[in-house]
């Protein structure tokens, strides 16, 4: 498994950071959330805690990871692509801090999976109602236009079914 993070762009993978993660594998498991189907990618301890992480996403129980995001649209038979956004964080009467991450999973005939997570800084808003809050339409379109400010990749090989 290779982890890399570059906080600067999107030109050119960081430097490894995997000595950093403590949750060095990784479980990619379909699931459907909202109406969506789509891919669960979430890091995980061992292999015994990527089994319990599976079953709670099969039950739809609740689960804490280090790294998990959820891929919904088929680009191709080996390609998937979602989003992640963050509320960011209520300071001095502004929504700061908050984050916009386009996600590319890539799978190869090899059984290696690559995850792209490409990182875009919004600007402050103020709340909504008193609360930070994300409108994916209005935050996807404010994110189309601004450059990417980090990208981070993970890549490892399939061993094993659970």
């Amino acid at each position: 498994m290779s982890f890399t993070e570059n906080p600067d762009g999107c030109d050119v993978e960081g430097a490894s950071v995997l000595d950093d993660e403590s949750e060095r594998y990784v479980l990619i498991t379909p699931s459907q959330m909202a109406g969506s189907r789509g891919l669960w990618f979430v890091s995980c301890l061992d292999p015994s805690a990527c089994r319990t992480h599976a079953d709670a996403i099969a039950n739809m129980e609740p689960f804490s990871s280090q790294h998990t995001y959820w891929l919904t649209s088929e680009i191709s038979p080996t390609e998937l692509t979602g989003f992640s956004a963050s509320t960011g964080f209520f300071e001095a009467g502004v929504c700061t801090e908050r984050v916009w991450m386009d996600l590319k999973l890539i799978g190869r005939a090899d059984d290696v999976v690559r995850l792209e997570a490409q990182t875009k800084l919004l600007p402050d808003k103020p709340p909504e109602d008193g609360s930070c809050v994300v409108r994916t339409t209005q935050s996807s379109d404010e994110a189309a236009t601004l450059p990417c400010s980090g990208l981070e990749v993970v890549e490892g090989i399939k061993t094993d079914d659970l």
